[in-house]
């Protein structure tokens, strides 16, 4: 099990902890790394769904924080993040993988000040929501994936 801790000096010097466990890291010849992820669903994520995959990026922010253990402490390049599906044949494998690419240092410092502004949403006094969530677009952000529901919060 990895977790990530990520501080705020406004709101109070919020601490933020993510955690979670890789499945699979796969080292190549150059000693860049791969981080897998395995999927038991029936069918493969789309090739953009992969790209905004929010736990892969969570996987390549703990790599660049250098949580990912002994094993791969020595590597110091990400090669991709992948999402396999081992019940999901390809043309040319018995098995599908979807990849996202390595995030350069700007993408991991947005995808990290994402995850405060998260944590931030999430620990304040109230958190209202959309009730009704907007039309997907297949992109994951704060108002698409956060919706309200009635029946156990308010405005009140």
């Amino acid at each position: 099990f990895t977790t990530i801790t990520l501080s705020t000096t406004d709101k109070g010097g919020l601490t933020i902890v993510v955690g979670g466990t890789v499945d699979r890291v796969e080292e190549y010849p150059d000693g860049s790394i791969a981080i897998i992820d395995v999927k038991t669903a029936k069918s493969a994520a789309s090739a953009p769904a992969a790209e905004a995959n929010l736990q892969l990026k969570a996987y390549q922010l703990a790599f660049r924080h250098g949580v990912l253990g002994d094993a791969v402490a020595a590597a110091t390049t990400l090669h991709s993040a992948g999402l396999l599906y081992p019940r999901v044949s390809s043309k040319d494998a018995p098995y599908s993988v979807r990849t996202q690419s390595a995030m350069d240092a700007t993408a991991l410092n947005d995808f990290a000040d994402t995850v405060i502004a998260m944590g931030v949403a999430m620990h304040s006094e109230r958190f209202s929501g959309p009730e009704d969530a907007p039309t997907p677009t297949g992109k994951r952000d704060l108002e698409t994936t956060w919706v309200r529901i009635p029946e156990v919060s308010s405005h009140d």
